[in-house]
């Protein structure tokens, strides 16, 4: 299921350059011989990305890598990076993608791919290194603050650090939600009611609980948050 839905992201991040990949991967060596394919040749990035299509992972990730490291173009080096790290992800070798996304954004954190590289680099980081998945995800929304998705980001973060029991910065960034996107900060304030329950902090909770269902909150969030406050009050022997 990963590989297929990595397969998706792929043909959708490559475009037209599948296309023309395809072509180029019969036509350029039959015209020209290997050597037309070097890092610095035209055709070179679209015929990588009609490897990855094809199945050929390794070898694309041999030229995504050379176009990468020698391509005086920053684009084109860049757009090497980002699709090596798609390609190696495809091949199951996340550490060489990490590597490759995190070149990315080292050397092009200005580029108006960084958002996605840095959800991406997220997605392979979550579980050997929760820390440097949120800091990946908070560089995103940093990157776009007014990006549908920057919110989202910010949250996935927060719940990555609570489930590492990093409460204290998980609250800063459920905070964080709801000050930055007060009008969308419903989610947040749920997760911070619920982080004042657990630890015994009854009144609190309550307070987030009856703030959330006097909003216009979704229907699911205000059904949570009755529920909560019956156990808040509960607690509270009310």
């Amino acid at each position: 299921m990963r590989r297929l839905l990595m397969m998706k992201l792929f043909s959708q991040i490559v475009g037209w350059r599948a296309l023309l990949g395809a072509s180029l991967a019969v036509i350029v060596p039959l015209l020209f011989g290997s050597t037309a394919l070097g890092p610095h040749a035209p055709g070179a990035l679209a015929y990588a990305d009609s490897l990855v299509l094809a199945g050929e992972l390794d070898e694309a990730l041999l030229r995504y890598t050379a176009i990468q490291d020698k391509s005086w173009r920053q684009k084109r080096a860049a757009t090497a990076a980002l699709h090596a790290g798609s390609a190696a992800t495809l091949a199951g070798q996340d550490q060489v993608a990490i590597v490759h996304l995190q070149t990315f954004l080292g050397n092009w954190p200005s580029d108006p791919r960084a958002t996605q590289v840095s959800v991406q680099l997220a997605s392979l980081l979550a579980e050997q290194d929760p820390k440097a998945a949120v800091q990946a995800l908070v560089a995103a929304a940093d990157v776009d603050p007014e990006h549908p998705n920057a919110r989202k980001h910010v949250l996935h973060a927060a719940g990555l650090l609570e489930r590492a029991s990093e409460n204290t910065a998980a609250w800063s960034l459920y905070q964080r939600v709801d000050r930055t996107w007060p009008e969308q900060g419903d989610t947040a304030r749920l997760a911070m009611a619920r982080m004042r329950l657990q630890v015994g902090d009854a009144a609190a909770a309550q307070d987030l609980y009856e703030e959330l269902l006097a909003s216009d909150a979704t229907p699911e969030i205000l059904e949570i948050a009755r529920l909560g406050l019956s156990i808040a009050q509960e607690d509270l022997g009310d």
